[in-house]
């Protein structure tokens, strides 16, 4: 027969019909294995056996009673306490073993489980580590476009644009600058202007460098960065098990990390678009304009803000993602891990 390696006629089977693995499996065998293993299962077989034989021997009426009714009835009593008694015997062996089977699923699962959220607090640690190198790119860039040293570039770059809860539109702040500039007629003042050309070359030259390093940092693709919940969907329902209320504490810390994830898409695109709108006002053509300068004042001020709040969800998601990877170490109902 195909499907399955042969096994010997089962004797008293319908016509020696044969029985194979495929139909072991189809019978749900393979569930009851397991527990086949176990010394108090075995020894309730062997007493259900062996009790279930004299019973029907008394039954049957192939025995005669050795003195009496009541000799009789005291066999067929015993008999049935020991039927009983090896019925009991079995119930427990499964019982322990399915006890045994159920802790060492739920140590599994809470170890896949462990593995997947270090594997998580990995990727948010390098987000941290990056972050912290394009803060202070955006921080670094930021002052040099203010040195008191090149007067041009202080005017065109207003202090005010890096405060705190700054009202004042960025479009309102280089209109002013450029009315400052034409004031303060730094515009014609040859030496200033060489002094801020020369900066502005060093500046867009450092740009042309930085970039590509913002640009490797970013993970467009998500192929690095990952955040992974696969173990912690498949095994949920072992875990709502485990852990009983904890269950939404853990779904919150996955849903926050894979939030840091997607927002970390966005600090990076605003850093590199910030990099761009000031290679734009220090490039020869169309050279500093309205439109050009506002765009870079009005980048600088929202990726400094992004950085800031981001930077701030991360170190405080972190403290939570190992405050609850710790508390659930152990979880309430197990043994051990």
């Amino acid at each position: 027969m195909e499907g399955g390696t042969k096994r010997p006629p089962v004797p008293g089977s319908a016509h020696g019909q044969e029985i194979t693995e495929d139909t072991l499996e189809n019978l749900g065998f393979e569930k009851f294995a397991p527990y086949l293993k176990d010394p108090l299962v075995l020894v309730g077989f062997v007493l259900l056996l062996f009790f279930g034989i004299a019973r029907f021997l008394i039954k049957s009426g192939l025995l005669t009673p050795v003195s009496g009714i009541k000799s009789y009835r005291l066999l067929q009593t015993i008999l049935l306490c020991g039927f009983v008694l090896s019925i009991m015997v079995i119930g427990l062996g499964f019982g322990l073993k399915y006890r045994e089977l159920s802790e060492t699923e739920q140590r599994n699962a809470v170890g896949l489980m462990h593995r997947e959220m270090d594997a998580n607090l990995a990727s948010v640690e390098a987000l941290r580590r990056n972050t912290i190198t394009m803060l202070e790119i955006v921080q670094r860039t930021a002052s040099s476009l203010r040195s008191p040293e090149v007067k041009v570039l202080a005017v065109l770059f207003p202090a005010k644009n890096l405060q705190s809860g700054t009202t004042t539109p960025p479009k309102q702040l280089a209109l002013d600058a450029l009315s400052q500039l034409l004031e303060s007629k730094l515009d014609r003042n040859r030496v200033e202007m060489a002094r801020g050309d020369a900066v502005a070359k060093i500046i867009r030259s450092t740009i042309d460098r930085t970039r590509p390093t913002i640009a490797s940092l970013s993970d467009p693709s998500r192929e690095r960065y990952v955040i992974r919940d696969a173990a912690w969907q498949a095994n949920l329902p072992v875990l709502r098990k485990v852990y009983i209320e904890g269950v939404p504490e853990l779904q919150k810390s996955y849903v926050a990390a894979q939030k840091l994830r997607a927002d970390y898409d966005v600090i990076c695109t605003s850093v590199l678009a910030y990099l761009d709108a000031l290679h734009a006002v220090f490039n020869k053509e169309p050279g500093v304009t309205i439109e050009s300068l506002t765009a870079a004042l009005t980048q600088e001020r929202q990726t400094l803000a992004l950085l800031a709040a981001y930077g701030g969800a991360l170190a405080d998601n972190m403290a939570e993602l190992k405050a609850t990877q710790s508390k659930f170490d152990r979880p309430a109902g197990m043994s051990g891990t």
